[in-house]
């Protein structure tokens, strides 16, 4: 009889297998609503020439509804000129640059308007995001905007001294640099930046503690003119940091490659 009862329970768990072995993160990883919420906050960012034409897209996000917009330095290097294109349609000039971190290839945007909808920045540390947490990308993989995509946390990989990158299985595509990496809260953990070529899923993003720091100098600092900032940052490349030099090195020995 007791042979007989542990059966039926094993078929029972069985048949409602959702409830007898589902992870603890599928249940409160709502991806719909958590899509629903944080597309509005990410732009597809357009780069123009002198001449008005098309040079290249990118993704960023707004973290205050003043038009502050985060992206990577790498995505913004090209153009002359940018406009930011929000999921609704409209499209807004951005301004000029409020901060710049190299070591870190981020940059913080001014975008012309305001009421814009944005993001909380989460923790990005190993503690408050675990290997294994469900995350989501949202980006313009290809020019794609509003692209949604999840995965996990697969490692913290060291990228520079006392620097992390954050490893993820969510897809991500050149266009995607510059998306935010979210948790279940819908909170910004990373910002996606770099894919190794040769495997599948081995995506990477810089965490979110570097905005962080960011958003503090740019309280600081004036608009830099868009153009006069990506003009000295053609002109300073390469860059002279060699801490900078040396970890971008390492990274192109393993085949890494800029989103």
């Amino acid at each position: 009889m007791r042979k007989k009862t542990f059966l039926l329970s094993i078929g029972a768990c069985l048949i409602f297998a959702s409830e007898c072995f589902s992870w603890p993160w599928s249940k409160n990883f709502d991806l719909p609503a958590l899509a629903r919420a944080s597309r509005p906050a990410v732009v597809l960012i357009i780069l123009f020439d002198s001449s008005n034409e098309t040079v290249g897209s990118g993704t960023g996000f707004f973290i205050s509804a003043d038009g502050t917009l985060v992206t990577n330095g790498h995505v913004v290097e090209l153009g002359t000129k940018a406009i930011a294109k929000t999921e609704d349609g409209r499209s807004f000039p951005i301004l000029g640059v409020l901060a710049n971190d190299p070591i870190d290839d981020l940059v913080l945007l001014k975008v012309e308007g305001g009421k814009f909808p944005f993001l909380r920045l989460g923790d990005s540390n190993s503690t408050d995001l675990p290997v294994g947490e469900r995350v989501a990308v949202i980006g313009s993989p290809l020019g794609l905007e509003g692209s949604v995509s999840d995965g996990v946390v697969s490692a913290f990989r060291p990228s520079k001294p006392d620097g992390n990158l954050i490893q993820i299985t969510a897809a991500v595509s050149p266009g995607s640099s510059g998306s935010p990496v979210l948790n279940s809260s819908g909170e910004v953990v990373g910002i996606a930046t770099l894919v190794l070529t040769g495997g599948q899923s081995l995506n990477f993003a810089i965490p979110s503690v570097a905005v962080k720091g960011l958003s503090s100098a740019a309280a600081r600092n004036r608009v830099e003119p868009f153009e006069t900032f990506v003009l000295g940052l053609r002109t300073a490349f390469p860059r002279n940091d060699e801490n900078y030099n040396s970890y971008r090195r390492a990274y192109e020995a393993r085949d890494w490659q800029g989103l």
